[in-house]
């Protein structure tokens, strides 16, 4: 069993490093063609992704300590099997097996190679699953058949090559009762997909959300967090490039500079720039006041934002300062703990308001500002909060 979980557990380890490498691109692509952020869509290619590595990851472990390797391979073994059905031959020289006898069906479990088998139809079962949610069609098991037969070989290749050639000699077996058995798997999971399928959206769903998303004129409630995160991030890269060279130990420095550049994307940038901030930008937004003075619905916009950064920045520069003085000891843990609750109150209730599915967060309802996708015009909708 260890042979089976330590390349699930690698995978898991290597699927944790994609993740995080690749959730802020994979969010903008998907803000910047869609409009929204689609659970589903995310939830199918992330699932896939983790099956992918840990499939392959089973075929490739455990490795070899070496990459010259011709002497940890046992001098005489089989290391092409191509004889098909041996699988069959080798459960009955193990136990007592025979088909057409059902009572020895039981000795089954006590096989090794049966379990070799077993693991290697449930290897593709879910690639057949997979493949069902895009060819939901029934008559295409072929298709399944076809793609579990190119993946199999494609792992056999790899095993039978040494990982093509990274190792100095083949350290798996190639067998073709795994072509087959794999191959199997695909078909068996394409046939009985329906039974796990059914509590996922199906593809037409989906194309009908993002058909739905992809005509409003109005940023999702989704995309208006997404776009101040973006600038709240390259807020904090240019004050991390700015600080070393005008306050390198200083943390009011620090904080000041933050709030500079913050001030500069939100309000600066697209007051001058036709409602466009870098965030806006990257993910093909822009920002247009309801009503009244744009610069003053964007100063009233930035205070609101940056007022548990204000809370957050105080609190550290009392702490910064705290020596023997009680006074401003107390002062810094109380503000500490106020910085707290200001952040839980201001992201739980963005998160709430975002649960209900409100058009706009409170940020910028209050400042009177919306948040359009570009190439879209929205004179209705801004009529109607006017």
């Amino acid at each position: 069993m260890q042979s089976y979980l330590m390349p699930i557990f690698i995978a898991g380890v290597v699927f944790v490093f994609l993740a995080v490498l690749l959730t802020l691109p994979f969010s903008i692509f998907q803000y910047r063609k869609y409009g929204y952020f689609s659970f589903w869509k995310t939830a199918l290619l992330v699932s896939f992704i983790f099956y992918s590595l840990s499939a392959y990851f089973l075929v490739i472990f455990p490795m070899p300590f070496s990459f010259q390797n011709c002497g940890e391979v046992p001098s005489g073994k089989i290391l092409v099997q191509t004889r098909p059905f041996q699988f069959i031959r080798d459960i009955q020289r193990e136990v007592n097996f025979h088909w057409i006898v059902p009572s020895t069906y039981a000795n089954l479990l006590s096989a090794p190679s049966f379990y070799v088998r077993f693991f290697n139809v449930l290897l593709l079962f879910p690639l057949g699953v997979y493949i069902r949610y895009f060819f939901k069609n029934r008559e295409k098991w072929q298709y399944a058949a076809l793609m579990g037969l190119g993946v199999s070989l494609f792992f056999e290749i790899t095993q039978r090559t040494a990982v093509f050639d990274l190792f100095a000699c083949p350290y798996r077996v190639f067998d073709v009762d795994d072509l087959l058995a794999n191959t199997a798997g695909a078909v068996l999971g394409f046939l009985i997909a329906p039974l796990f399928l059914m509590f996922i959206p199906s593809k037409d769903a989906l194309d009908r959300q993002e058909q739905f998303y992809d005509g409003q004129q109005q940023a999702t409630f989704g995309a208006q967090l997404f776009e101040v995160l973006l600038n709240v991030m390259v807020a904090k890269l240019l004050a991390n490039l700015i600080s070393p060279l005008f306050a390198p130990t200083s943390t009011l420095g620090k904080a000041l500079i933050f709030a500079v550049a913050f001030y500069f994307l939100i309000v600066i940038l697209p007051a001058v720039w036709r409602g466009q901030t870098i965030g806006g930008k990257i993910i093909r937004a822009r920002l247009i006041a309801i009503k009244g003075s744009q610069f003053r619905r964007y100063n009233r916009r930035f205070w609101i934002l940056y007022m548990p950064f204000l809370f957050s920045a105080t609190s550290r520069v009392l702490t910064s300062e705290m020596k023997d003085d009680v006074i401003l000891n107390l002062a810094a843990f109380g503000l500490a703990g106020f910085s707290l609750l200001v952040w839980l109150v201001f992201i739980g209730h963005l998160l709430v308001r975002w649960g209900k599915k409100d058009d706009m967060p409170f940020y910028n309802r209050y400042a009177g500002v919306m948040v359009e996708r570009m190439g879209k015009r929205m004179d209705g909708e801004r009529n109607k909060y006017i």
